[in-house]
């Protein structure tokens, strides 16, 4: 909360009126209990209640209705944006390293759906997939095959009204940051890197 605090006095120096949309992304899962405690993620939706809508990051493996009702029942619409990383399940688990699978997504856009068969349609709940432009070990050309095969895989899941194209970036601690540091990433992708 002390860095929501830190935040909404900004915002209070910077703009004349509060936003009307609030992002909060962890890079993680803000619906993970790990990452952000239930009483933390209520203070912080109780906080924001009076905005017209939040987006918060998360896994799909952490998505279920009832933590969707937090927002919902403050009144908050909220778009959840969803690590979908690729439609390609050897590329994401090759590649990018990640454990879930499409289908994980796919059930945790049902789950959302599912949240607004219980709420007023008012304060729906959406969902962004959050996609992975260029990870590594794939060339240039099937990188964009991929984004676009992926683009149209999200298009067709019922309540991802969203997609982000997110480029690879080098984070300490990475596979990435090796292949970076090591001169292993083609010259493109070092570039957007930076």
């Amino acid at each position: 909360m002390n860095q929501i605090d830190l935040c909404l006095e900004h915002e209070t120096a910077v703009i004349d009126q509060p936003a009307d949309l609030v992002k909060i992304y962890t890079s993680g899962s803000f619906l993970d209990e790990h990452e952000v405690s239930m009483k933390s993620r209520v203070a912080i939706t109780e906080t924001f209640a009076d905005r017209d809508r939040i987006v918060i990051e998360s896994s799909p493996d952490f998505v279920n209705r009832e933590k969707l009702r937090t927002f919902t029942e403050v009144g908050l619409a909220t778009d959840v944006a969803i690590r979908v990383e690729t439609a390609t399940d050897r590329i994401r688990h090759d590649c990018i390293n990640e454990y879930f699978d499409f289908t994980d997504s796919q059930d945790a856009c049902a789950e959302v759906c599912h949240a607004n068969d219980m709420t007023p349609s008012d304060v729906g709940v959406g969902v962004r997939g959050c996609l992975l432009l260029k990870p590594p070990f794939l060339t240039e050309s099937e990188a964009v095959d991929d984004m676009v095969e992926s683009v149209r895989q999200c298009a067709n899941i019922n309540g991802c009204h969203t997609v982000s194209m997110n480029s690879a970036d080098v984070q300490r601690y990475t596979v990435v940051n090796t292949l970076f540091s090591e001169g292993g990433l083609p010259t493109t992708v070092a570039m957007v890197c930076q």
